[in-house]
């Protein structure tokens, strides 16, 4: 509550006499207001800072993944799980990847490429019951998929592109999804 004032003497200013409370609220105001500027340049700081850190994620998962399907010892669908295991769950055995085993080459019959069907096991991998989000985020890559090269058939990819596409395709699916689980993470 704002009193009455008395003049000061020497400055020519009135000094109000407030309340405790109003004295409170107004020294609470008055520090988020300054901590907004601060508080902005932190936020700014973390998101490029986090974002970078994903690309870097990203782009190191998609060497890696090209690199395991280049070496022959994996397929594009393993290539791509073995990635996102190592990075998001290394505490599972590296045999999870077996899982992955059935779906090269568009699951042996040139249906849905294998690398995005590696991408979706790794997805149930890593967010494991969350299945609202693994629709979601299946949904994204298959959208994101189908922008890239068309669409998602391992037979169409292979007659219509290069014919080195599919080490390249897995390194940028495994990326893609590096780049997706980086985001959803808390």
């Amino acid at each position: 509550m704002i009193k009455a004032g008395k003049r000061h003497a020497f400055s020519g200013f009135f000094i109000l006499p407030l309340d405790l409370e109003f004295m409170y609220y107004l020294s609470q105001l008055l520090f988020i207001l300054s901590m907004t500027h601060y508080r902005r340049s932190i936020m700014t700081w973390f998101t490029k800072n986090t974002v970078h850190k994903a690309t870097e994620l990203a782009e190191q998962c998609r060497v890696e993944s090209e690199t395991y399907y280049r070496s022959g010892s994996y397929h594009c669908a393993e290539a791509v799980l073995a990635t996102i295991r190592n990075h998001f769950r290394p505490d599972l055995p590296s045999e999870v990847t077996h899982m992955a085993s059935g779906f090269g080459g568009g699951s042996g019959s040139g249906c849905i490429c294998g690398a995005v069907s590696g991408a979706t096991i790794g997805l149930g991998l890593v967010l494991q019951n969350d299945k609202k989000r693994i629709i979601h985020m299946t949904r994204e890559l298959h959208t994101w998929f189908k922008e890239k090269y068309g669409v998602t058939c391992c037979k169409t990819i292979r007659a219509t592109h290069p014919k080195d596409i599919c080490p390249v395709l897995t390194g940028e699916v495994a990326g893609k999804l590096a780049e997706m689980l980086s985001r959803e993470r808390p």
